[in-house]
């Protein structure tokens, strides 16, 4: 399990006075909980996958380590996935 601190994205075609753009800045950075298989790991993201197959695997969701709050590992047994 990682928890990370999520990044946001508040672009759009409109624009954006001052005030609302001082607004959304201001509010706290959320914090997700993700759960998965370590698919890949190097020195800046590690790359996680929910579910995988002896041939395949759902998509990868990849995490820049600068925003892992906290990581927790469920199993140590690396015997107990596919290569």
């Amino acid at each position: 399990m990682v928890v990370w601190k999520d990044h946001e994205d508040h672009t759009s075609a409109e624009w954006l006075s001052y005030e609302d753009a001082s607004e959304q800045v201001s509010k706290p950075v959320s914090r997700v909980h993700s759960v998965g298989w370590v698919y890949h790991e190097n020195k800046e993201t590690i790359s996680l996958v929910a579910t995988i197959g002896p041939e395949e695997c759902s998509g990868v969701l990849r995490i820049l380590k600068s925003a892992i709050v906290r990581r927790l590992d469920l199993s140590d047994d690396p015997g107990t996935i596919f290569p």
